[in-house]
């Protein structure tokens, strides 16, 4: 997710907070909800390295990624500078 990230908007996402990645990603002309869509996904991931119990399913929480990379992918030039 934050190679994604990276490729897409030039951010390196890894040196910042996690609250603080969504205000980064808008500022690089990403669309809110994705920004805060992002946010989310990687808090579930990180939940699901800790507690097992209290992450989504796998499956789910993978095709909400793909989902989102997808649509970064797709973000135009100027959210990748």
């Amino acid at each position: 997710m934050y190679l994604a990230i990276e490729r897409a908007t030039g951010l390196k996402a890894r040196a910042l907070m996690l609250d603080e990645i969504p205000a980064a990603l808008e500022q690089r002309s990403v669309p809110r909800d994705l920004a805060s869509e992002v946010r989310e996904l990687l808090s579930s991931i990180e939940a699901t390295r800790f507690t097992l119990e209290a992450a989504p399913k796998a499956g789910e929480l993978s095709d909400k990624v793909i989902g989102a990379v997808r649509r970064m992918g797709r973000l135009p030039a100027v959210a990748r500078v």
